[in-house]
């Protein structure tokens, strides 16, 4: 398991715990059932005060954590092309060049309804680059064809 989602699980159970706590103070303060000396109502609603402030406490821990990790790890990577279709060519000549495949100059780009974008270069080839693991990865179509792949 990622450090991330321990560290999470180990909030969610101080979280538990602190409910756990209150519940037994309210229980016991409530039944009289915990307390050994006489019933002291003043005693009893301080010790209530008490509970509810350790439980905002842990919760707002947690809320402030979260929010913090949040801003460190950043978004979610996107499995699809977010961008303007005018920025599709620039895109898609950046994954093709990287790719290593032979291309002159992009002649048309075309950014499709599933994110991806369809590109056609100078040479005749046809691209699908697409995002795969939060990385541009291009593809010739007639290699997509050969393995099965259709609507390249």
């Amino acid at each position: 398991m990622e450090p991330a989602v321990l560290i999470i699980f180990g909030f969610i159970a101080l979280g538990i715990g602190a409910i756990a706590y209150v519940a037994w103070v309210l229980i016991g303060d409530a039944t009289g059932w915990r307390t050994v000396r006489p019933f002291d109502p003043e005693r009893a609603a301080k010790r209530r005060r008490v509970a509810w402030r350790v439980t905002l406490a842990v919760a707002g821990g947690l809320i402030a954590w979260l929010f913090i990790w949040r801003l460190v790890t950043g978004p979610p990577q996107s499995m699809t092309i977010s961008s303007p279709s005018n920025r599709a060519e620039e895109i898609a000549s950046t994954a093709i060049r990287k790719a290593g495949h032979p291309c002159g100059t992009i002649t048309s780009a075309t950014l499709l309804s599933d994110g991806s974008i369809r590109a056609t270069c100078s040479n005749g080839e046809a691209y699908r680059v697409s995002m795969i693991a939060g990385e541009l990865a291009a593809m010739r179509c007639s290699a997509a064809a050969r393995l099965g792949v259709s609507g390249c």
